[in-house]
């Protein structure tokens, strides 16, 4: 069934599929971001209408949930907590951010090697926690950026000198900026890849990018559920990484529009979601019964 409206909230293109209720019941997996379709943001952790009964549902009927996101400010446990806290049915095995990616990738391709790390705490201790060995001032063969609302000059010029050196660059998480709370402030922050891309342009080094819309971060969880992409789902609300992502993976996807309206007209082709719908609470009406 195609929906065709040059505004639109929910528009389904199916290949093969009669409505949007089939897609859903053929999918075995569901991947979902957490800021923008869990709750508002992870630092305050509001979360959304319906969120939690839509995960009870899946997993009462025998479906895989896996949460990605590419919040690496945090460790992996601590945003496995909070959404426990939020009423979610979750392990912690289900959970996974860029930041626990990105120690991964480390571990395995630079053994051995020490890494100096721009982030607040959440990306030090799950590298830390992978078994790979910290620097504080000198020498490294990794500098791994996160978001840093602490950041000073000192730590920005001292990971340009190691990359100028020959360290690697590794951005975890592709986000420019994001909304959250820190101190008492409320707004948007500088994210790491604006950390990041002010490193390449110092050192015209190239930067790797270990979270969506990269492949790295689907494969991981992919490969932890032992699941392909044809049975898999994500439910993203960000058409450049999560459904950029999703689509270069072979896994279709689902936008939550958050009431946006969007011109069809205007996405590039491989942002295109399979389905569009305004939230969590929308997508659990589709719900077969």
């Amino acid at each position: 069934m195609i929906k065709e409206h040059r505004w639109w909230i929910i528009i389904v293109d199916l290949e093969g599929v009669d409505n949007p209720r089939e897609l859903i019941a053929a999918k075995g997996v569901f991947l979902l971001d957490i800021e923008g379709v869990i709750c508002d943001n992870i630092d305050e952790g509001n979360v959304l209408e319906r969120v939690p009964d839509f995960m009870r549902y899946l997993k009462t009927h025998g479906k895989k949930v896996a949460i990605i996101s590419n919040i690496s400010r945090k460790p992996r446990n601590v945003v496995y907590r909070q959404l426990v806290g939020m009423g979610l049915p979750l392990t912690e095995e289900e959970v996974f951010t860029s930041g626990a990616a990105t120690a991964l990738y480390i571990k395995s391709h630079f053994p051995g090697q020490k890494c100096f790390v721009i982030s607040e705490w959440g990306l030090r201790h799950d590298i830390e926690q992978a078994g790979v060995e910290l620097s504080e001032e000198g020498d490294a063969g990794v500098v791994a950026v996160g978001a840093n609302r602490n950041l000073t000059y000192s730590e920005l010029n001292h990971a340009m000198r190691l990359v100028i050196e020959g360290a690697e660059l590794i951005c975890s998480g592709t986000t420019l900026n994001f909304k959250g709370s820190f101190h008492g402030d409320y707004g948007l922050f500088l994210g790491e890849a604006a950390i990041s891309e002010a490193l390449r342009q110092a050192t015209s080094h190239p930067i790797t990018y270990i979270g969506k819309p990269y492949p790295m971060i689907f494969e991981q969880v992919l490969t932890s559920l032992d699941s392909e992409p044809a049975d898999a789902l994500m439910i993203g609300d960000t058409l450049s990484s999560d459904i950029a992502g999703a689509n270069r993976s072979g896994i279709d996807s689902v936008l939550v529009s958050r009431g946006e309206r969007l011109d069809l007209d205007l996405i590039e082709e491989e942002q295109k979601p399979k389905l569009i719908v305004r939230d969590i609470a929308e997508l659990y009406s589709l719900l077969p019964s």
